[in-house]
């Protein structure tokens, strides 16, 4: 009985495994990523109907496509843009849609259509600018 006891003792001393916090799932930052390149598109449209009125009817659909795109992804406020013509804002959706394509390849099943959807989207507004 005596060395019952003492195994019980021994086995309550025993040092037990810290809990690992959970790593981060790769879908954070690809959705954080997705996020800012969508921000950026945004801010670009507006600074360049504010600089030229006269294509508000042709990029504000495109626009608010982007702010749709940002509701979907989370929050964030729209960095200051320099993007100030059309062609500038055509390279930039070129840039986004390539990133998204590429996210959507390591996203997880979860997250990677509404990547992918980007992307075509971002392809789709390059053909229309």
């Amino acid at each position: 009985m005596l060395v019952a006891g003492a195994l019980g003792l021994s086995a309550g001393c025993r040092h037990r495994k810290q809990a690992r916090p959970a790593p981060e799932s790769p879908d954070v930052a690809l959705r954080k990523a997705a996020l800012d390149r969508e921000l950026a598109l945004l801010a670009a449209y507006d600074a360049v109907i504010g600089k030229v009125p006269a294509l508000a009817p042709r990029l504000r659909p495109l626009a608010d496509d982007k702010a749709l795109h940002v509701a979907a992804l989370g929050k964030g406020t729209p960095p200051v843009s320099t993007v100030a013509t059309v062609t500038q804002l055509r390279a930039l959706e070129r840039e986004a849609a390539g990133a998204h394509g590429a996210a959507a390849v390591s996203a997880s099943r979860a997250l990677a259509p509404l990547l992918a959807s980007l992307a075509a989207s971002s392809s789709s507004a390059v053909a229309v600018l």
